[in-house]
This record gives structure tokens, sequence and C-alpha cells, in this order.
């Protein structure tokens, strides 16, 4: 309903011991104010949630690019007779790891 330019939502409960009817009266202004705020602070977390997993997703994707870029400029200063003795790498694995 409307109510002096005011939208009015009514909600009826019915008791049914003593055939009473309860009405609830809200503005839907005030039913929406919860839900705005719900609204934003929802975005706000799934905007930091995202923020997050691309600042991990950036960081892990750097520690395994890393050890093949300096694999690969190795081999090639070794190609091009940079080194007299073959450079050691000390590591698990011949990525760095």
């Amino acid at each position: 309903m409307n109510i002096d330019n005011q939208k009015i939502v009514y909600t009826k409960y019915p008791l049914t011991h003593n055939k009473w009817l309860i009405l609830y009266q809200v503005s839907l202004d005030e039913l929406m104010k919860d839900y705005q705020i719900f609204q934003k602070i929802s975005l706000i977390v799934i905007l930091l949630c995202a923020l997050v997993i691309v600042l991990v997703a950036v960081k892990l994707s750097f520690n395994i690019v890393k050890p093949f870029q300096h694999l690969i400029q190795t081999m090639r200063e070794t190609d091009r007779d940079l080194y007299k003795v073959v450079p050691t790498i000390f590591s698990r694995s011949e990525v760095g790891n």
C-alpha cells in the first residue's frame, strides 16, 4: 500500500487458539535498508577475496616461473661460452626447487 507517498508492507499472522489476527506494518524503505547494507558488505567481501586470490596467484606463478627463467638464462650463457666452467646450481632439481 502507498500511504503518504511511502510504501508500506503488511503481513498477517493468525493466532489459531483465540482466532486473533496479528498485522505487522513496516515501511518498505526500512525493510530494504538492511538488505542494502548487506549488499554493500557482500560486495566489499567479494572484492577483497578476489584481490587476495589474484595476489596469491601472481606470487605462486612467479615462484614457479622464476627457477625456469634462471635455468634458461644459465643455459643461454653456457651456450655462448660465457662460462669456462658450468655454473653450479645448489638445489634438489635442475629448476631450483
